[in-house]
Formats: structure tokens, sequence, C-alpha cells
């Protein structure tokens, strides 16, 4: 991977020239990964840049997270922004609403399964169990890293049947397990459906999708960018495997980025 912002060059004619489609994970990426996910909160100076791409014509954006639709609004609090949450699952913004059938139908199956989550860990076990209606979290950040097998195998133990049955799927993410419902819909199956309603309302015909996240999840939106959009990964390890072609180690670094994009779109289109 390349560093972002070494090589301007190679990115600032095509931000400058095209509309602008920015697609932005939330943890790890707007905000710091931190011990306790109620915590993430969006800083003002993060609020204030976001607020100002969105006056810009050619530019749209959306925040994708795999936090309910509801937590990560409340989080960033602009009420004029696009949200995608649950991986996807739910999209919404100003004449945009849109939630995948397939998390509708398993919301009580995703409930049922919290429920038994919550009885099998309790309070001194670590582990948070994170009920988001349409998919589940399971983080272990603050367990002990001698009981992580002892309390992966609980948890197999406990959805192993709705596994079998190809009724959900398991991925890991940054110290958290995610159980969502075996949908063919991801955070990539969102971004190109949202990249067919900004295109619809873009003055330019021709785009830049930009995609900049931090875990897993993220990288199904680097490889279904490939080579007509950026992909960005935000790490401090360059040499660690990905489809991105770019990187941005920190939050700091991406608001330098956005800084960047907002000067470049402006009227005198200089940074």
């Amino acid at each position: 991977m390349k560093h972002l912002l070494e090589v301007s060059h190679e990115w600032q004619d095509q931000v400058r020239k095209n509309s602008l489609m920015l697609f932005l994970d939330y943890d790890g990426t707007l905000t710091p990964i931190v011990e306790f996910p109620d915590k993430a909160k969006l800083s003002i100076r993060m609020r204030k840049m976001l607020g100002s791409l969105l006056t810009l014509d050619e530019v749209k954006f959306a925040i994708v997270s795999g936090r309910s639709l509801e937590q990560v609004k409340a989080f960033v609090g602009i009420p004029e922004a696009v949200y995608v949450g649950n991986y996807g699952l739910e999209v919404e913004g100003p004449g945009i609403k849109y939630i995948h059938p397939g998390a509708v139908s398993g919301a009580a199956l995703i409930g049922n399964i919290a429920e038994r989550l919550k009885s099998a860990f309790d309070k001194t076990s670590g582990i948070i169990v994170e009920d988001k209606t349409y998919t589940l979290s399971v983080h272990y950040r603050l367990a002990k890293e001698e009981n992580l097998e002892q309390n992966r195998m609980r948890l197999l133990k406990i959805i192993f049947p709705y596994l079998e049955q190809s009724q959900i799927l398991l991925t890991q993410g940054k110290k958290v397990w995610e159980l969502r419902p075996a949908a063919e819909w991801n955070k990539a199956s969102a971004m190109l459906w949202l990249s067919r309603q900004f295109s619809a309302s873009m003055p330019k015909r021709s785009f830049l999708s930009i995609y900049i996240g931090d875990d897993k999840a993220d990288e199904a939106c680097f490889a279904l960018l490939g080579l007509e959009g950026l992909g960005v990964r935000m790490t401090e390890d360059p040499s660690e495997p990905t489809d991105a072609e770019y990187y941005l180690r920190n939050t700091d670094e991406l608001y330098e980025f956005l800084k960047t994009v907002k000067d470049l779109k402006s009227k005198d289109g200089r940074p």
C-alpha cells in the first residue's frame, strides 16, 4: 500500500475533475477504536469537516458502520448525512430509506441468540453482547486473554445449530465476533446500491468512488472498487494483506485528506 498523503499527485487531479462519492467507515476510521463501544463519539472537529463536505455540490458521502443505524446516527449527529448501519442492512438519508428483507426476517432469530448469549456470559466475563436488532456483536476486548478460547467455544456451542442450518453468518472483527443473518448483502452491496442513488443526483457524469475503512468487513468494498476508485485502509502496518491500494495511519491523517478534498472541490480548486 502507498501512503495516501504522500502520493497526492496520483489522486488530486481525479478528485478535482470528477464528482465524488465518499464512503467512510465509523469505528477505527472516523473515530479511534476504544475499549467501550459506547464511548466512540465523533470529535467536534471531524463533525464540522463532514458538515462542510455536505455543502459541496460535487461531493456525496455516506457513513458506513457495523453499528445499528440508530446508534451511528446518534454518534455522528448530522441529520442531513447518509448513514449505512448493520453492515449495509440499513440505509437512511435525505430521500433514501432501505432495510434489506433478510434483516427484517432474521430479526427475531438475532434477538433470540442475543438473549442466550447474554445468559451465557455474565458481567464478570468481560464479554459485552451488543444486540443491534438486525445483527449482533460479541465484544471480547475486556475479557482475559487466557480465556479467549474458552469464550470462543462457549459462543460456538450456542450458535452452531444456526450456522449449520445457514441461518446466520459469523465473522471476526477487531476484538469482536459479529453475527448477522445469512443474507447475500454486505457493506459492498450497500455501497453499490448507494452509488446508483447518488449518481442520479450529481452534476457531472464522471464519478470517483472512495472507500475508507479499517476492518475485514471493509475488504469487500476495496475489492469491489478495484482500479475504478480509491480504496484506503486505516492501519499502522502498510504491509498487511488487503485489497486497498492506499493507507492512512489515523483519524488525524483522515482529517487532512478530507480537508484537501474540500479545498480541491471548492471554487478555486486548490488545496
